[in-house]
């Protein structure tokens, strides 16, 4: 399954107004203090780090604590945090007013770095960082403030403790150390899940991929932004988009997250071909790319006996592509039967039109970007395109397939 992590937009109406003067002397104030927290984090300087955070605020210093140490589990470079202003305003309340007893600042800040020999450009987080002026200047008070409004700050398996690694050419395994010794097995499955990739993609693609390990459900409930049952799902595929970038899609930050629940009882390879095509088509991705198609894509790396699968396949569907919500929500035979239909669409496309048209639907897709026009409109468009059917013609002939 693949994951976007993003920020969700609030309505301004809710927030307390500032003058504009205010507002640009806070803000330097407030890049002052993380510029300092980038130090302390490239200087590996504990106190330092922590001397940016409110000493009132007891829980927070302390798992900020626990972050700067698992942070330093890892090789980083390029770190940077920066406030954002352009598209959130300040998100303080009256309510965060009464909580501090003091003047509060609640704003959106990116923050960049590099998993070494791994990122090709740099991840991103969005954190929502609760500012605070005490007598001696700017602090930090809390990361959580604004989560009633839908707006969670990222967690990465560095929010929850010290991280154990294990590599391979290609695969970096990140994990507690109290998962270690099943995360040793990875990057060896890892690297046997990557020659399957080429049955469902052909694209040229960065070959490193971090794999993050966490230690419960729940961790990973966070890590995912708690936006889906990940009791439901065996890995993740998770990106973020850059924004900040003359195009107008590239996806960051690559990782295969995995479910610890239920990833080690299931064929690791299988799945982790699957999560592996989610990464590799990033590069010719898109908003307007449907999930079907996306899961149907990534299943073809997981089947053997093409034809036997081809057969199965022609009992499933119900002549209407699967919608995106059938993909996260619902019962698990809800979600089961989605991706059984994705599945087949695809393999009746293939059958109907070649090896490469899945791939070459894909394709056209993702260059539609910054175009008026509905997803569907773009989807009939990119059918008509790369088959010469349109949407309509083509779902009725997979439902007479």
């Amino acid at each position: 399954m693949k994951r976007r992590w993003l920020h969700i937009a609030v309505l301004a109406s809710l927030l307390v107004p500032i003058s504009s003067a205010v507002v640009a002397q806070e803000t330097t104030g407030i890049q002052t203090l993380l510029d300092e927290r980038v130090a302390a984090v490239v200087e590996g300087d504990e106190d330092r780090f922590i001397a940016t955070l409110d000493p009132s605020q007891p829980e927070f210093v302390e798992r900020q604590r626990l972050l700067f140490k698992g942070m330093h589990s890892l090789d980083i470079s390029g770190y940077s945090l920066k406030v954002e202003l352009e598209d959130l305003p300040d998100l303080v309340r009256e309510v965060d007013h009464d909580k501090y007893k003091a003047p509060v600042s609640i704003r959106w800040v990116k923050e960049h770095f590099s998993l070494d020999g791994f990122d090709q450009e740099r991840a991103i987080n969005d954190l929502f960082f609760t500012f605070v002026k005490r007598p001696k200047g700017w602090l930090i008070a809390s990361d959580t403030d604004v989560e009633d409004l839908g707006l969670l700050s990222s967690r990465t398996i560095w929010d929850f403790g010290e991280v154990a690694t294990h590599a391979s050419e290609h695969f970096l395994v990140l994990s507690h150390p109290d998962f270690a010794d099943k995360a040793k097995e990875l990057p060896g499955i890892a690297e046997k899940a990557l020659a399957r990739v080429g049955k469902a993609w052909n694209g040229e693609w960065i070959k490193k991929v971090p794999l993050v390990v966490p230690s419960s459900s729940a961790e990973l409930d966070r890590m995912t932004g708690g936006t889906v049952d990940v009791d439901k799902f065996v890995a993740f595929a998770s990106y973020s988009v850059e924004r900040d970038v003359p195009d107008l899609y590239q996806a960051v930050g690559y990782r295969v997250v995995v479910n610890p629940a239920r990833f080690f009882s299931s064929s690791a390879e299988l799945t982790l071909a699957h999560e592996l095509v989610h990464i590799a088509t990033r590069p010719a991705s898109g908003p307007l790319i449907p999930i079907f198609l996306d899961e149907g894509l990534a299943q073809l790396s997981e089947i053997g006996d093409v034809a036997a699968v081809t057969r199965r396949a022609k009992s499933v569907g119900d002549g209407d592509l699967p919608e995106d919500h059938e993909f996260v929500s619902g019962t698990q035979r809800s979600i089961n039967s989605a991706y059984d239909e994705a599945l087949s669409a695809m393999l009746f496309l293939r059958e109907l039109k070649g090896p490469g048209s899945v791939e070459a639907l894909y394709r056209a897709l993702g260059k539609a970007q910054g175009l008026g026009g509905t997803a569907e409109y773009h989807l009939d468009r990119a059918l008509r395109e790369t088959t010469g059917m349109s949407l309509g013609a083509f779902e009725e002939a997979w439902k007479k397939w």
